[in-house]
Order: structure tokens, then sequence, then C-alpha cells
């Protein structure tokens, strides 16, 4: 076991123009198996309060592993189990017991497992299905819309949804195989998000034949469309968000020759417009993209690895991302697998991010840790709590905040202003809930303990 908080100073380059900022590297993990990171996720495994950190571990370490989070910044890792390979990792409560449980993907064997969180701890695991091809990603989510969580799963040469049958088994349905599909169907990374706003949710795939849109008619019946052109082949990374704040998700994706490509979103339907390459790195070397306001102006900007270093490419009115900062440019590390993850709870993401020599680390974002007047992060604190919770400023932007059990169901619901400081909650059994405020344009949730 491990339990690090260390610190160290390397050399930060700011972008030109800009007057952002990132904290200093803090090391969570420096041994040797944090060199194999080959996928990291994050979620609150312990139901403390407090985000946790998942890593896949593979290149000869073949280990899942858990960074407990205290939620004083401080880590203890356990090793969940040891398998051999594993290269995804995602984590939500599956089971619906309260409780996150998580799935793997092996890459050379193919292998799903099935890890069910049992207060904390977890039982065998259980082996979903095996793909004679490798293991690429996972997306959980209620895909039938009948209250359970579902997932969808895409090796090299298959696609596959399972459904949840609510007692601990999955019912396998092939979305498409090499041998089903009219063209070469070869995957390579997938998101999820309603792409037509019908409300349900649907599959985003980059393929060697470009960015595929799997159409969701809400009972997880598929139907692709290809939304790139033709000669945009090979899409290795992808992410889809509203690029350009006009409630449609656009994609920005790594194409083969390096380039990271915008393309926008502007219907209901499946039409979308390749508008530009936004950086370029050399072949393969982006493996994680997210968006996140960094600089709270209402626009999002990439985070994403460019060349060995993280970094952060902040957007202009133009959809253009030229403005670009490195977190840390020490040419020693070579930074590969990143995430966005609020470890502390106070509203804002953290940069996480680990690198092939043996660290694991994060970086806040002190930009957005100022008063400046753009901030636009809305903190609710204490959590956990005894009932009382309070709202920092400003929060004039969110009109309706909800409540929901574990369950689904809404428990409580107040119109919220800038004078609401304090909602008392007392009247709610201690548990575990999820806290939405809504505005026009966005939608902030948290995970509520009342205890």
């Amino acid at each position: 076991m491990k339990y690090y908080l260390l610190s160290f100073c390397l050399f930060l380059v700011y972008a030109t123009e800009s007057s952002a900022q990132f904290g200093t590297p803090q090391v969570i993990d420096s041994d040797q198996s944090s060199g194999g990171n080959r996928y990291m996720t994050t979620a609150d495994i312990d139901n403390n309060g407090f985000t946790d950190i998942l890593v896949a571990k593979a290149y000869d370490y073949d280990q899942v592993s858990v960074y407990w989070n205290n939620g004083m910044m401080n880590f203890q890792e356990a090793i969940l189990t040891n398998l051999s390979d594993p290269v995804y990792i995602q984590a939500e409560d599956i089971s619906n017991n309260g409780w996150k449980d998580f799935l793997v993907i092996t890459e050379s064997s193919g292998e799903l497992y099935y890890y069910k969180n049992n207060n904390g701890s977890f039982a065998n695991p259980q082996l979903i299905d095996t793909e004679p091809s490798f293991g690429k990603a996972i997306q959980i989510d209620d895909f039938n819309e009948d209250g359970n969580l579902d997932f969808v799963v895409i090796w090299q040469h298959a696609i596959n949804l399972y459904l949840n049958n609510t007692d601990g088994t999955f019912t396998k349905s092939p979305i498409l195989t090499t041998s089903s599909s009219p063209n070469i169907l070869e995957c390579w990374t997938m998101d999820k998000g309603d792409i037509n706003n019908d409300g349900h949710i649907d599959i985003i795939t980059g393929e060697t034949l470009g960015a595929v849109v799997y159409e969701n008619d809400g009972q997880a019946n598929f139907t692709p469309h290809l939304v790139t052109p033709s000669t945009h082949s090979t899409l290795t990374v992808l992410k889809v968000f509203d690029a350009n704040n006009d409630n449609h998700l656009d994609i920005v994706a790594q194409r083969a020759g390096g380039a990271v490509s915008l393309y926008t979103h502007t219907t209901n339907g499946f039409n979308y417009t390749y508008e530009s390459d936004l950086f370029t790195t050399g072949n393969n070397s982006v493996k994680r993209l997210y968006h996140i306001d960094f600089n709270g102006d209402g626009q999002e900007d990439i985070y994403t690895v460019y060349e060995g270093k993280p970094s952060l490419h902040l957007q202009e009115n133009n959809l253009s991302f030229s403005s670009s900062m490195l977190l840390d440019d020490d040419p020693d590390l070579f930074v590969d697998q990143i995430a966005l993850a609020d470890l502390d709870n106070n509203g804002q993401q953290e940069f996480l991010w680990s690198a092939a020599s043996q660290t694991l680390a994060y970086q806040k974002n002190e930009n957005l840790s100022t008063s400046s007047p753009r901030r636009s992060a809305l903190v609710i604190y204490p959590n956990p709590t005894t009932g009382k919770i309070y709202m920092n400023q400003p929060i004039n932007k969110y009109r309706q905040l909800s409540i929901y059990s574990l369950t689904g169901k809404k428990v409580y619901a107040q119109k919220i202003t800038g004078s609401t400081p304090s909602i008392n909650l007392t009247f709610l059994p201690s548990g575990i809930y999820l806290m939405q405020c809504k505005s026009e344009r966005d939608t902030f949730q948290k995970k509520l303990i009342i205890q």
C-alpha cells in the first residue's frame, strides 16, 4: 500500500496573452507500476463523498488499482484485481444497490469483466463476454430506458450491447460485427450523447471508416450514420460536446495523420460539417480528449495530450483553438493518459495526468480559484451534510434545484436565485442523492450525501 502527497517543482509554460495558471503538479504515485497506466477514470467507489481514481495498468503490471481519496487530497492505492492486459475501465452503479460497480475490458484477449461493488468491496469478477479482437472502449447508460444501466462495448471488430436483466446477468445483442457490416468494421474509440436531440442516448464511434453515429430509437435499437467525410478516415480518439453553444453536440476527433479536427452539428439530424483542423500532432499521439470551460468565458476548451505533454487549447469566438498552453513541460515524463475530476468537492475540476516515467499526478486550476467575476462554478457545501447545504456566489445563472433519490424519484424541488444562500434538507432521510441545478444553457449535477 502506498500513501502519497508529494509535490515537486516543474517549469510551466503559459500561453501568450493568457493569465491562466495551473498549480504545481502534485504526485499521487510514483512507483514503477504507475508507468503501466493504460486508462484511468474517476468515481466515488467507497461512498465517502469524494472522488476516487481507478486505473487500468498493463505493460506487464496487469492490475486494476483504485486510489482512495480521503477528501484531503491524499490518496491510498489498493489493487482491486490482477488482470492480464486491462486497457479500459468504466464505473457506474450497474447493480442499482447504491455503490459504483466497474467494467474492465482487456486488449489482446478481448475479455469483458464485471465487478460488483458490495459495500466497498468486490467479489470475484464475472466474465461477461470474449471477442476475438482487441478490446477498445465501454459506455454505460440506460439505453433501453427501463430504469437500469446497460452498456455498449467495442472491440476492434465488434460493437455489442449488453442489456441489464437486474439479476446480475446481461443479455448480449450485437449492434454490428465484421460479418454483418456492409463496410469494413474496425473500431478505435467511442463516446455517447443525444446527437439528434430526440431524448435518446446515441453511441458515436471512431472507426477506420470515420465517425459513425449509432442512432438509438429509445428501445436500444441502433441505426448507423456515417457523419464525417469519406476522406477523413481512421479516427482513433473522439469526443462529443457542444463547442459552439447552439445546443447541438459537435465532434472533435484525431484522424489519420495526426490532425485533431472539429466537426460541427447544426441540425437535429445527422449532418455534420468539417470546420477545420484545430491542431496537428504526431500519428496517434493523442490518447484522450476532454472539454472544460477553463477560463469561465462560456466557451468549452480542450484538455488533451500534445506530443507527450498535458496541454490545454483555449477556444476563441470563431471556434479557433489556436491559443494553447502546457500544464507541464518536463521532456522526461512523456504523459499519455489524462482525466478531469473534482477531487476536493470545491466545484472545480482538477487536471489529472499520468506519464510513462512512473508518475500519476494532478494539477489545480488556479485560474478559476481566483475571485474573477467570470467564475461559473457552483459550489455546494458541506458534502456530506447533516441536512443544511450552502451555495457559493454567483449562482444567478441557475434557476431550478432538484434532488433525486437513487431510484430516480424527485424528492425536492425549488427555484433558486442569488438570494438563496442555504437550503434546509433535514427532512430527508440519511442516504445518497443526486442534486441537479439547471439553467437555460447547462446543468450542474453533484452527488449529495445526507448523514
